[in-house]
């Protein structure tokens, strides 16, 4: 199901990136079919300190090629934006639309770096 993952760490936060294709992860009901994805998880620690909360952000990718570049080209200032996403939409403050844009603009990031690094997408 996996190909590749990463461990990231940014300021004692660590962040899983994977390489993943499978349709269990998508979970968007965008897709029916095999899908190629990066995720990125983290949690969120409970108020009490004895709890966690998982974070799961998913960014579509056309096609394994283009999985692997974004995994090999996803930064440390990716991964801290994609966890301010994924912590505001937590504590609900941004609303759908919001969210949406937001995780638009990171997944163009993202691929705005593959082609800053290869020269082109896929």
């Amino acid at each position: 199901m996996f190909r590749f993952c990463r461990i990231i760490e940014d300021r004692g936060r660590q962040y899983l990136v994977r390489a993943a294709n499978d349709t269990a992860l998508i979970g968007f009901g965008r897709q029916t079919g095999p899908a190629t994805a990066l995720t990125l998880d983290t949690w969120l620690t409970a108020a009490d300190g004895w709890d966690w909360k998982n974070l799961r952000l998913t960014m579509m990718m056309p096609g394994h090629v283009e999985m692997l570049q974004a995994l090999e080209c996803f930064t440390t200032q990716h991964a801290r934006d994609a966890g301010h996403l994924m912590l505001a939409r937590q504590a609900d403050q941004l609303t759908k639309e919001e969210f949406e844009e937001s995780h638009y603009t990171l997944v163009l990031s993202v691929w705005a770096a593959v082609i800053r690094r290869y020269g082109s997408f896929g």
